[in-house]
């Protein structure tokens, strides 16, 4: 629910600037990842200036992903005008891993 209402401000405050948002699509599936797996998603690149960068996670089904499963997400190094993040997983030992997708973002102007 929250990466829903993070989504839908980001959108609204884009709007009211003029720029445009750019999302991973599809979202890239990390159902059934293990304790410390590492993913790394790009966004689709802005044909103008960047103006912001961000990574998003998504659980499909918050009941079934516990709150012990948690992502650690960071805005890597990469081209100016697209976002490519890393996600690294945490869970507890034999815990079944949730629905989880992952996605980039990145605002342009």
């Amino acid at each position: 629910m929250g990466a829903r209402i993070f989504v839908f401000l980001f959108l609204l405050f884009s709007a009211a600037h003029g720029s445009t948002m750019k999302f991973t699509t599809p979202r890239v599936s990390a159902a059934g990842a293990t304790d410390l797996a590492y993913f790394e998603v790009w966004s689709p690149a802005c044909e103008t200036a960047a103006l912001r960068h961000d990574c998003n996670k998504f659980c499909a089904n918050i009941t079934l992903c516990p709150p012990a499963q948690h992502w650690d997400a960071a805005v890597l190094p990469s081209v100016a005008n697209m976002t490519k993040c890393g996600f690294t997983f945490h869970t507890s030992p034999g815990e079944i891993t949730g629905p989880w997708s992952l996605g980039a973002v990145v605002e342009c102007a």
